[in-house]
């Protein structure tokens, strides 16, 4: 496997970041079973889709698609699994 983390010939444009996402995103959904999630604060630069009072997310696997919704659970902290569910048990 060859690394090109330091490849000086290796630019730095908008669509290798996205495609490094991409690759990253596949990978959470190789980990991550169906319904399992993990929370993940936001800090510095990240926001929720520009929504800066959004202070922690969920990224879990549902229908073969890592998706990403904000954790509005106080007590959950980062790096908590969770199970999501579309039956409320209240």
């Amino acid at each position: 496997m060859e690394n090109r983390q330091n490849d000086s010939s290796q630019s730095d444009k908008p669509e290798d970041w996205l495609n490094g996402a991409l690759i990253f995103a596949r990978a959470l959904g190789l980990m991550l079973n169906e319904n399992e999630g993990l929370v993940v604060n936001l800090t510095g630069d990240l926001t929720y889709y520009g929504d800066e009072s959004v202070t922690k997310v969920v990224v879990f696997r549902k229908d073969q698609m890592v998706r990403i919704v904000d954790c509005t659970d106080e007590k959950l902290k980062e790096g908590d699994f969770v199970i999501i569910s579309d039956v409320n048990p209240n």
